[in-house]
């Protein structure tokens, strides 16, 4: 509306080698966060639980949108894991409107994140 940018990011993190999913959360952070303040939507299956080193790298630069004692993600059949997320930066550009993990055991291996996010355009 007022022509400044928005970006979204969706990723896929590594799922079987936890220093890839370090090593990824560490350039996101250095690609999107050292030197923009462009506000930012970052999205996905990050295969890490919160309290993994990968969610704690992230965590440094981003807000998490989802309540950290949201319903588990993982699998989708029967969900025991959090490893799906919605980040957002910087904080203050962003005001979370409403937040759930979706019910939907079919259409994925993993729950749906939804999160409703009001951009606070300057």
């Amino acid at each position: 509306k007022n022509g400044k940018p928005l970006r979204f990011i969706s990723t896929h993190f590594q799922h079987n080698l936890p220093e890839d999913r370090i090593e990824e959360a560490k350039a996101i952070n250095r690609l999107f966060t050292s030197d923009s303040e462009i506000p930012t939507i970052l999205a996905g299956d990050m295969n890490a639980t919160p309290d993994a080193e990968p969610i704690q790298i992230l965590l440094k630069q981003w807000t998490n949108a989802i309540d950290e004692k949201a319903t588990p993600t993982a699998p989708s059949t029967k969900p025991r894991s959090r490893i799906d997320y919605i980040f957002f930066r910087p904080a203050a550009d962003f005001e979370i409107i409403e937040t759930k993990v979706i019910d939907e055991p079919l259409a994925s291996d993993h729950r749906p994140v939804f999160a409703v996010l009001k951009w606070k355009q300057k």
